[in-house]
């Protein structure tokens, strides 16, 4: 459980623009007017309300244009409104019909536009790719496979891309493909030319230290387990630098 009373908004300012200074993360002015969208369910029993509203706080001093949306009676999940089991109900897939567009809300926010409603997605345009040469170390924690989904309007032209970060336990090995097909990106990607990457993490025990095969958020991934030396959240982390380069590859038509 994490109640967020123990986090100190101040102190992670503080701790961004010291990154910043350094270089190893962009500067904080590219924030001015970026968008976010924050979704915490009334239920979480996991991460509290009060966690998200401390994020709010942090983007909000940094100059990000935010959206949140705190009103939905949810327990820990993904909403959506088409797939998973009651909207207060904890358990796997973590992914709950809540009668909520969770990722039309969040894309439409996110691009700043007006989304079309999701149409069917094409199962052939709906690819894995190997991971494994975008692995930096076992510490990564790095699935061998990640899938990517790239619509009939993308394949001769540029689109925009959307990163879909699974959350934890909801790795393949978790829930199978239940993030890919079940949030709704898919055919919101097919009606409004979108591509979507969903890069994959899996769990482990030992070295690293990733039971429930979470994204690096407090620091599993570092050689080094000393707080002064880590660099996940930065752009020298070695899960930031796998993406950074799957984008890459992506915009280069690899």
């Amino acid at each position: 459980m994490t109640t967020g009373l123990t986090i100190l908004v101040e102190q992670l300012v503080l701790a961004a623009q010291g990154f910043a200074n350094l270089g190893f993360i962009d500067n904080l002015s590219n924030l001015v007017g970026s968008k976010v969208y924050i979704f915490s369910g009334q239920r979480d029993s996991v991460v509290w309300t009060r966690v998200a509203k401390k994020n709010e706080v942090f983007f909000k001093q940094l100059g990000a244009d935010i959206e949140t949306e705190y009103s939905i009676d949810a327990e820990h999940t993904f909403p959506t409104d088409f797939f998973g089991p009651s909207c207060g109900k904890l358990s796997s897939p973590f992914i709950n019909n809540c009668n909520f567009k969770g990722s039309k809300y969040a894309l439409e926010h996110i691009m700043d536009v007006a989304l079309s409603p999701k149409i069917e997605y094409k199962e052939s345009n709906l690819q894995s790719f190997d991971q494994k040469k975008y692995n930096p170390g076992r510490t990564s924690s790095f699935a061998n496979e990640g899938m990517v989904y790239v619509p009939d309007g993308c394949k001769d032209k540029e689109c925009p891309l959307h990163v879909a970060f699974h959350g934890c336990a909801q790795t393949v090995k978790d829930i199978g493909l239940d993030y890919v097909y079940g949030t709704g990106f898919l055919g919101l990607a097919e009606a409004n030319n979108i591509i979507v990457l969903f890069p994959q993490v899996q769990s482990s025990n030992l070295f690293p230290m990733n039971p429930k095969g979470c994204w690096d958020w407090w620091g599993y991934s570092e050689a080094m387990p000393i707080p002064v030396q880590w660099t996940f959240p930065t752009n020298r982390g070695t899960q930031t630098r796998a993406i950074y380069s799957m984008i890459k590859d992506l915009k280069a038509g690899r």
